[in-house]
């Protein structure tokens, strides 16, 4: 499957680096927030026609581990909904973390999923908005069933062209935490975002 088919290396290495700072922001936030040293590695990132949402989602749901998956919409000439799928035992770990305990239970599994998923889309998002000159505002997360987004048809994608994915891994000091965003976008919207690239 091509998922670099709609970037020049350029454009592609750009939004990398882009993507990048913000996650270093975010690593900074979640660290402290978990009390541990934490790195969000080089994203990789794609950019799809929508028509391939299904197949790629579907290909990134963990095998023989439930995703869970947080939905963010955000606002602006940027608009848009933001993703991020995440393994349960992942967020299972996080909770621990967070928590400081052995055991915990949905909805601290839930909280920590959200929280993680706020930091990271809003950082994310925002920078991409900063450099476009374009100003966000986002509303908050929510956990959905990963089918209702397998299940979009073309009516609910009307408004959307293209979509973004961003796959990452988190590192802490004892645990290797994977996660996968996507960035659902319109007509337009990867060319502001691309307007922030310096001119050569």
């Amino acid at each position: 499957m091509k998922d670099k088919e709609l970037l020049t290396l350029l454009e592609e290495d750009y939004l990398k680096e882009l993507i990048n700072v913000s996650f270093g922001l975010a690593a900074s936030i979640i660290g402290d927030m978990l009390s541990t040293k934490a790195e969000l590695m080089i994203p990789k990132v794609g950019i799809y026609p929508i028509e391939k949402l299904h197949s790629v989602v579907d290909d990134h749901m963990s095998k023989g581990d439930e995703t869970m998956l947080i939905k963010q919409f955000f606002q602006s000439s940027l608009n848009g909904d933001a993703y991020f799928m995440l393994p349960r035992s992942d967020a299972s770990r996080l909770a621990k973390l967070l928590f400081k305990k052995e055991a915990v239970d949905e909805k601290e599994i839930e909280c920590v999923a959200i929280e993680i998923t706020n930091i990271l889309t809003s950082a994310c998002i925002g920078q991409m908005a900063q450099m476009s000159s374009a100003r966000t505002i986002f509303l908050p997360p929510e956990i959905i069933k990963h089918e209702r987004l397998l299940s979009l048809g073309s009516e609910e994608l009307k408004n959307f062209t293209q979509f973004m994915l961003v796959e990452t891994k988190l590192n802490l000091e004892s645990e290797g935490i994977k996660g996968q965003m996507l960035i659902l976008i319109g007509e337009g919207v990867l060319g502001i975002i691309l307007s922030g690239m310096p001119k050569i």
